[in-house]
């Protein structure tokens, strides 16, 4: 079902650029505007001048963020800055990272062409919601610079790892790009451009379906530019470098694939009352008090996610945090209550399963009050990724109540979605992210 093919990438002239880790970044969406300028200054030739450039209050239609990246990735390959492999490959990509002290892990993948395929094709599923604006901006960024400049990364099933092994077989020589970021995440590139391996490989994943992971906005822009150069050409179904997307692979069952929670603060409710809130949430929950000083938090925090970890097994689990006094609460879920309440609101009986879903259309919007509109808005809630925001939630001074969760899963996540459902926004954060500078795609 999916399409897949090996490609002339272009990769970074190592003898001009010097460290690899100079001129690579993370995706653009994790990428704050303090990190923007940091890229900036660490090197002329940093792959952030093409992929979120930077905005200036003289910006017009000759002269933007997108035609300057056009001019600068041109003089690049021109200047060699940028160079094209000679051979289609498949450019296998590891990264070994630790989430707690003494564990390492390592998550294979590898970056590759797939056929661009429509969502109602069920080749390639989304989970996530996306947003207008970021879409826009993707769009224009391909249509000016004709190139795929940061992978998307996706997902698939192979429970026996064959596609793993295929490429491990092959992987003995030193790689092509090797360095360790910031966040002590080591990241490695090799080029496959072995035929036979390439064709095992292909022929797997005919019988595959994908799921995005990260990079919605990526992936609807690759349609809509793929749809606007058929219409422009006057062209029908082809097979041109424009029907193409440059995608990362990795398996759902790869030990070292990890997915973070994204803890969500709540903040500017009107008469805001803990106890009333406390009071509402009793409807649908059990509440356990964990009080706590700032001395023994690290203790108190390891207690709250061990019990929520274990729960998670039997049923719904969030642990809430009033920035007004000093306790945890463990909400455990009433679980008929919760299911019912959800189902007459109108929510698929499987979604209603879903700690996430119990979140957003229980309590935010029948216990605070926000509606959907104002959270798909973000009007009063902010995001905070992974667990190392434990700690730094507790210190900030911006919210008014923060909810803990416990992370997705893979599998629920394919589960989900195969039976054609969507997840809200900021459902899921894989970790790490794939950088982007490692490989280029240019179309054509």
């Amino acid at each position: 079902m999916a399409v897949i093919k090996p490609f002339k990438g272009l990769l970074y002239n190592k003898g001009l650029v010097g460290k690899i880790e100079d001129v690579v970044a993370p995706p653009y969406d994790v990428i704050t505007s303090g990190e923007q300028y940091k890229l900036y200054q660490k090197h002329p030739k940093n792959i952030i001048r093409l992929i979120l450039g930077r905005e200036y209050k003289t910006d017009c239609k000759e002269n933007n963020r997108y035609t300057r990246a056009k001019g600068l990735f041109e003089k690049w390959q021109k200047d060699g800055v940028l160079l094209q492999d000679e051979k289609p490959s498949f450019y296998y990509y590891t990264q070994e990272y630790s989430l707690s002290e003494g564990i390492i892990l390592k998550r294979k993948g590898f970056i590759t062409l797939l056929k661009i395929a429509d969502f109602d094709e069920k080749i390639v599923f989304r989970h996530e919601k996306t947003l207008s604006q970021p879409l826009g901006d993707r769009v224009n960024l391909i249509k000016e610079c004709r190139a795929n400049l940061s992978p998307i990364f996706m997902l698939y099933s192979d429970r026996k790892g064959e596609i793993t092994e295929h490429f491990d077989s092959f992987v003995k020589d030193e790689s092509y790009f090797d360095f360790t970021d910031i966040d002590g995440v080591t990241h490695r590139l090799w080029k496959i451009d072995n035929e036979k391996l390439i064709s095992n490989i292909e022929r797997l994943f005919r019988k595959k379906v994908l799921i995005i992971a990260d990079g919605h906005h990526r992936y609807s822009a690759s349609i809509k530019f793929r749809n606007y150069i058929r219409k422009k050409l006057r062209i029908g179904v082809s097979e041109s470098p424009f029907d193409y997307a440059m995608v990362y692979l990795t398996s759902m069952e790869d030990k070292g694939l990890s997915i973070l929670p994204i803890h969500r603060l709540v903040h500017s409710i009107k008469s805001f009352d803990p106890q009333t809130i406390l009071k509402r949430i009793s409807l649908y929950f059990n509440i356990e008090i964990f009080p706590f000083k700032r001395k023994n938090i690290e203790h108190v925090l390891f207690r709250l996610k061990k019990e929520m970890s274990e729960y998670i097994k039997l049923n719904n689990v969030f642990s809430l945090y009033f920035r007004s006094d000093d306790r945890f609460y463990l909400l455990k879920a009433l679980k008929d209550k919760v299911h019912n309440q959800l189902i007459k609101s109108g929510v698929s009986s499987e979604l209603a399963k879903l700690d996430i879903i119990i979140l957003h259309s229980l309590i935010f919007e029948k216990v605070f009050g926000i509606t959907i509109t104002a959270q798909e808005k973000q009007q009063n809630i902010i995001y905070v990724k992974g667990d190392k925001g434990f700690n730094s939630i507790i210190k900030r001074k911006d919210y008014q109540a923060a909810f803990f969760l416990n992370p997705f899963s893979s599998v629920d996540i394919y589960r989900i979605v195969k039976r054609g459902e969507i997840l809200p926004q900021k459902t899921t954060f894989f970790y790490p992210k794939i950088i982007s500078g490692f490989v280029i795609n240019k179309m054509g």
